[in-house]
């Protein structure tokens, strides 16, 4: 028969508190969810209350901003107005829709399927990319590459409308003139980053600054020409029919297309051009603890009542969710700070620049656990010049696990091959470049890799071996 005994044993163990646990929980968060959270939390608390609310209408001219505020009469003719547009059903299909509908029916292999849907997805209301599509690649499919990522673009912009699932306004732009047959090399030539020309539109100076271009660009490259300049008349007359030719294409392609699919995605950090780093706060309501309540609880302390035990339990409650959303942002800003000085290059060149850098490393600075940094990045968003992407893509392993190679980001391999391949082709080289010609470019700029390593990479950038180019 078995004995039944007692034994006391010590152990020491963690248990998070209802407090650190919202606080993971608000970390986490995105900012949409984040400011439903907050309207929540002061609707259910009365000791919290808004400081701030997104109430003023913006115009954006110039690189400058100016509030504007409307009357209440006005305000109130206005949303009734809108409230008997909305009541209105919209029977047009959404862009996302049309294109999915004529992208689907091409031969397409399923990872370009995939990345072609991902990119549609991707656009906003005008048909322009919201995130960086660069950023849109799936990292554990390898048939995502660049190479099949600029195919899929390419296929897309030729869609109906044509010009849509581009960066702006002047890439769409020039993907409709590009599809036009004999469309003048001077409007080309404009749309393809050199808008500024035309301003001031005046036919004269547009010519001055087309000569003197040519003249500098002749200086400083003899041996090369500006395509769509070559043999071009630099005439008044050739500047008018390019004007008149960029006048019958449509700035915005989408415009006719239903927009209630449409989903805004917001930056939580913006990145200046001189790396200055700043949380986006406009679209984020203030809050803080209610002053009557405060004053309320404080004249009657020593009162045991159960309206006084609330109120106390209320403030209390106001406080820690101030301070989580506090911790939240000083995270987010502290962790963005140490991924623009690591990833400076990135900043400052664009993409193809980006090193090795592990979430742990980022967690080892701010001395928090690499679950807390994951949290962070979590479905939080980074806008810098080169576009807007998700804090986690600038996460990236590097080329190696050598101490030598350690250094150097899958990122920046992917791009050096590219670049080198692209040079070598614009050398009119004839003989195709070798994996191990590759590996010895890549070794004169610092990138000491394997030749079974270059095949690797210039497989998932879906480029042929040299016997196959």
């Amino acid at each position: 028969m078995a004995l039944l005994s007692l034994e006391q044993k010590q152990k020491q163990s963690q248990v998070m508190s209802q407090r650190q646990i919202q606080s993971l929980k608000i970390l986490a968060m995105s900012s949409d969810d984040l400011r439903e959270r907050i309207y929540k939390e002061v609707q259910e608390n009365p000791a919290l209350e808004l400081t701030q609310e997104q109430t003023a209408s913006y115009s954006f001219n110039a690189g400058t901003h100016t509030t504007s505020h409307s009357s209440l009469a006005a305000q109130e003719a206005s949303d009734r107005f809108q409230a008997a547009l909305e009541a209105q059903v919209d029977e047009r299909i959404s862009l996302q829709e049309h294109l999915l509908d004529q992208f689907t029916v091409l031969p397409l292999s399923a990872s370009e399927l995939a990345l072609g849907k991902t990119l549609i997805l991707n656009l906003d209301e005008k048909g322009f990319h919201i995130l960086s599509p660069l950023s849109l690649l799936d990292k554990k499919d390898k048939g995502q590459t660049p190479a099949v990522l600029a195919h899929c673009l390419s296929v897309l912009q030729s869609l109906d409308p044509a010009g849509t699932c581009t960066a702006n306004t002047q890439e769409s732009l020039l993907v409709q003139a590009k599809q036009k047959e004999r469309a003048p090399r001077l409007a080309l030539f404009f749309l393809n980053g050199h808008l500024d020309f035309l301003d001031p539109p005046q036919l004269s100076r547009i010519v001055k600054k087309l000569t003197d271009y040519k003249k500098e660009q002749a200086a400083l490259f003899a041996s090369k020409e500006d395509p769509y300049l070559k043999d071009t008349p630099l005439t008044e007359e050739a500047i008018e029919q390019a004007l008149t030719f960029i006048r019958t294409l449509d700035p915005f392609p989408a415009r006719n297309f239903s927009t209630q699919d449409t989903h805004y995605i917001a930056p939580d950090v913006v990145v200046e051009k001189n790396l200055e780093i700043n949380l986006a706060h406009d679209r984020m309501p203030g809050i803080r603890i209610n002053q009557e309540m405060l004053d309320l609880y404080e004249k009657a302390q020593n009162t045991n009542g159960k309206q006084m035990k609330t109120i106390g339990e209320n403030i209390k409650n106001a406080r820690n969710f101030i301070q989580t959303v506090e911790y939240r942002e000083s995270t987010l800003l502290a962790a963005a700070k140490i991924i623009v000085q690591k990833q400076k290059d990135f900043f400052e060149k664009g993409p193809g620049n980006l090193v090795p850098l592990r979430q742990q490393d980022v967690a080892d600075i701010l001395k928090v656990h690499e679950t807390t940094i994951s949290r962070m990045a979590n479905s939080k968003y980074l806008q810098c010049e080169w576009g807007l992407f998700e804090l986690k893509y600038f996460f990236t392993g590097s080329a190696s696990r050598s101490k030598i190679e350690n250094t150097v980001s899958r990122d920046q391999v992917l791009h050096q091959i590219k670049q080198i391949l692209i040079q070598h082709e614009k050398d009119g080289t004839q003989k195709k470049m070798s994996d191990q010609q590759l590996a010895e470019a890549l070794g004169k700029q610092g990138i000491h890799i394997a030749r079974r390593t270059v095949a690797k990479y210039r497989s998932l950038l879906n480029i042929s071996s040299s016997y196959e180019r």
